[in-house]
């Protein structure tokens, strides 16, 4: 069983960036309520669809899902497309998140869009707004978070 799957809380993040993985890393680091968040990074769509698909019956589920929109090889929205079709996984909270203009209609399975953070205070604002919407909810609850 992979360590990530024991420890709660995580969110996992898929982005071919990793400088982007990075610094959403660190800013949570930083910040009270992230601080004890575990980030688990997915380099591509298949790796990401691969952790959520083979975390066993029962075992801990990531407080939430970033995916970046345009991922290698399964795309965000369908990586999240998968997770809503799938009985263990469809209640784990997912949003897109992408650096170009992309219509939020096409990721309407997603719970919320976003656009990429571009400099350090607008990734410590997304690692406060990830951390205050995901981390203070029970777990299953219904999220209702504005797209930005």
């Amino acid at each position: 069983m992979d360590s990530y799957s024991m420890i709660d809380p995580y969110f996992l993040m898929a982005d071919d960036n990793f400088g982007d993985f990075e610094l959403l890393q660190e800013a949570l680091r930083v910040i009270p309520m992230g601080s004890d968040l575990r980030l688990v990074h997915a380099c591509d769509g298949q790796k990401a669809w691969e952790i959520l698909n083979t975390i066993p019956t029962g075992g801990i589920l990531p407080r939430l899902v970033v995916m970046d929109l345009h991922l290698p090889y399964i795309t965000g929205v369908d990586v999240v497309a998968r997770m809503k079709g799938s009985t263990q996984l469809s209640s784990i909270p997912s949003i897109i998140i992408s650096s170009g203009g992309v219509p939020q209609e096409d990721c309407c399975c997603a719970d919320a869009f976003f656009e990429k953070p571009g400099t350090w205070p607008e990734y410590l604002t997304f690692a406060r707004t990830l951390c205050d919407s995901y981390l203070s909810m029970p777990r299953g609850a219904d999220t209702d978070i504005a797209v930005r």
